[in-house]
């Protein structure tokens, strides 16, 4: 039995998160991380909580909306729309806010998601009707959290020859936005020591993996999303502009991290 998986963008919410306010589509997953798909009705106010354990990560796809977070004196709110990525560290109280369309987004987990790890906060920057419970200014520097809008050019070609436009990280995962041109074929890889979970936004390819003998050949398409984890071969090629959101974990840590594999398909 081979150790990744496929799956692709449930029709239906498979949960609602304990914010109360967000429909969930949960994606194929590994311990040490994974993204979901996640929803947020319009006008609607999440519960504000703190997490423990664990680093959240939203990535924008649609909407607008607001996120506020704060630990000890330093809080801020900022907006929320498509192409934004925005990190949420543990222990951070934080709440968010749909304004406009309902506001849809991926959240990124490092490690994997698990609802012990939520806690409620007796209050937050506003109340469960959207109004503002009290205004605070920003107090010193925000040196705990991070944001980061996509990047027009990319940062650098990855070790398989993919455009990666880098998002945000934390020691235990990072996210990144990958593309590949159409009629491009990425170079085989092998990973030394990092699990990856992709998730396609758009265009459609193709993607093979194989480990100790088995191997498997799947379509990416948008909604497709994928695991791979450390120590399985992969090579990828688009037939269309792909376009990836990568959740790598722990984080990258260099270009030394690909290993040559013989290729499935001519470059």
């Amino acid at each position: 039995m081979h150790s990744w998986n496929t799956g692709t963008l449930p029709l239906r919410p498979t949960r609602t998160a304990p914010s109360g306010t967000v429909d969930v589509r949960i994606m194929p997953s590994l311990p040490s991380g994974d993204i979901v798909h996640a929803q947020a009705t319009s006008p609607s106010t999440a519960t504000p909580a703190l997490l423990d354990g664990i680093t959240e990560f939203f990535y924008i796809l649609e909407g607008q909306g607001k996120l506020w977070r704060r630990l000890g004196a330093q809080e801020e709110v900022i907006s929320l729309k498509p192409g934004r990525c925005v990190s949420v560290p543990p222990e951070v109280e934080y709440q968010f806010q749909c304004t406009k369309s309902p506001l849809t987004f991926l959240v990124i987990t490092a490690p994997r998601w698990d609802v012990k790890h939520w806690h409620e906060i007796s209050e937050g920057y506003w109340r469960s009707d959207g109004t503002e419970a009290r205004r605070r200014p920003r107090v010193g520097p925000i040196i705990v959290w991070q944001r980061q809008d996509l990047p027009t050019a990319p940062d650098y070609l990855a070790p398989d020859g993919s455009e990666i436009r880098l998002l945000l990280e934390c020691a235990d995962g990072g996210v990144a936005h990958c593309t590949l041109p159409a009629g491009k074929t990425a170079a085989a890889v092998r990973h030394k020591t990092v699990d990856e979970v992709w998730y396609v936004l758009a265009g459609e390819g193709e993607i093979w993996r194989t480990q100790d003998g088995e191997e498997e050949l799947v379509a990416l398409r948008a909604g497709t999303c994928i695991t791979i984890p450390v120590g399985v071969s992969f090579q990828f090629r688009a037939s269309t502009h792909l376009e990836i959101l990568i959740g790598t974990f722990p984080r990258w840590p260099g270009a030394q991290e690909a290993v040559s594999v013989p290729s499935h398909w001519r470059t």
